[in-house]
């Protein structure tokens, strides 16, 4: 709802309706907005989940609202399968056709896996609508070392007029000697491979993530040009409670201070004792957020200056859901990220087990005592994992 100023009164904007299977899964989620010319609630877009035995999702329809019959009607759906481990191994993407009134094949992508469950290959595959086959698009192919770390992305694209794969793009990963990922470079085909960017990362010894360093390739100097650059700062939990930002000054080859912000948390209750907007930033509500402090850095004074500062409040409520032996000692880095995850348990969790589930609730990805997983392949948005071991379960988001 909205705060009408005017009228002194709380006015209706959007909503959610969710339905849920009887697993406890949500299976459908419809969005509204509120009309106020009719004063009447007007759908926007409806998401339907349906889930095999193993709560892996198997089909996502988002449903479209036809406003001139007032009624959902359908727009596209992803349908998956999974092999014996519970790992993807196909998505196909389907449209809606409004004039034969059919689902029509649009897209498909193939994975496979080595022996360590690390995923190697993805293919995509377009639908030929004359044909009535798929057609080769794009793939690519994923290389490992000896601790799964994944060193390498190399990306091709299906050539019509040579019939054959061609390079496109690669992306390569360094890791130090505790596995943290130190860099992520990109680059791309032009009768051999011309950086682009990359990303750099320091840790400190707890494997808190320090710094996040941007450069992109110079083609006239031939050197690494840095850009802008994040440092993180007094951790509690692993987690950094606060963040700078900077940029580079090219003329003088200086680092020059951009804006900051500072939070404080209540440790006491954690990311899943909340319920906030699934939109709210994941990386800020690993704990319930108290105060979020924003400064400016004066050119002036050289110093930080306070431009806005937010406090959070909270409704203490009960939803009927007990849980017993949750804990958030588990440390996954880095975090928001959109390669590799790793995960640190303490050193007696010897055998478990991962979950990762989206925000729909549905189970994702399952696999057994491992130190790191894959992502490459995941949509962005906000992700929930669950780490079972014999007497502890472990939460937190990705």
């Amino acid at each position: 709802m909205r705060w009408d100023s005017i009228s002194s009164t709380w006015e209706n904007k959007n909503k959610h309706i969710y339905g849920y299977a009887v697993n406890g899964q949500v299976d459908s989620n419809f969005y509204y907005t509120w009309n106020t010319i009719n004063s009447q609630w007007r759908g926007s877009s409806g998401d339907i989940y349906a889930f095999d035995v193993n709560n892996n999702l198997t089909n996502y329809t988002r449903a479209a609202w036809d406003t001139t019959a007032n009624v959902w009607i359908h727009n596209y759906k992803n349908e998956y399968t999974y092999n014996a481990s519970n790992k993807r191994v196909m998505s196909v993407r389907l449209n809606w056709d409004t004039i034969t009134n059919q689902w029509i094949n649009f897209y498909k992508t193939e994975n496979t896996y080595n022996v360590n469950s690390n995923l190697t290959t993805i293919n995509g595959y377009l639908w030929d609508s004359n044909l009535n086959i798929w057609l080769d698009d794009e793939k690519i192919n994923s290389s490992y070392d000896l601790n799964n770390n994944r060193l390498g992305d190399t990306s091709f694209v299906w050539s019509i007029l040579n019939l054959a794969w061609e390079y496109s793009s690669l992306q390569t990963y360094s890791f130090d000697i505790s596995n943290h990922l130190q860099s992520k470079t990109n680059y791309i085909w032009n009768s051999a491979w011309e950086a682009l960017d990359r990303n750099e990362y320091t840790y400190d010894m707890n494997g808190n993530k320090t710094s996040e360093t941007y450069s992109f390739w110079d083609f006239t100097n031939l050197i690494w040009e840095p850009n802008s650059k994040s440092q993180y700062h007094n951790f509690v939990n692993s987690n950094p409670t606060e963040t700078a930002n900077f940029y580079w000054d090219l003329a003088n080859s200086v680092w020059l201070a951009q804006d900051k912000n500072k939070q404080t948390h209540n440790l006491n209750i954690s990311y899943t004792d909340l319920i906030v907007p699934f939109y709210y930033e994941q990386d800020l509500f690993h704990h319930q957020l108290n105060t979020v402090q924003s400064y400016a850095w004066n050119e002036i004074d050289l110093n930080w200056t306070i431009n806005n500062s937010n406090t959070y409040y909270y409704t203490d409520i009960t939803i009927g859901i007990e849980t017993q032996n949750i804990n958030s000692l588990s440390v996954v880095y880095p975090n928001p990220t959109t390669d590799v995850a790793n995960f640190k348990l303490p050193k007696e969790e010897t055998n478990y087990t991962i979950n990762i589930f989206n925000i729909a609730g549905a189970k994702i990805l399952n696999l057994d005592n491992v130190n790191m997983i894959n992502v490459l392949d995941f949509n962005s948005g906000l992700y929930i994992y669950s780490i079972t071991s014999k007497n502890n379960i472990y939460k937190g988001n990705l």
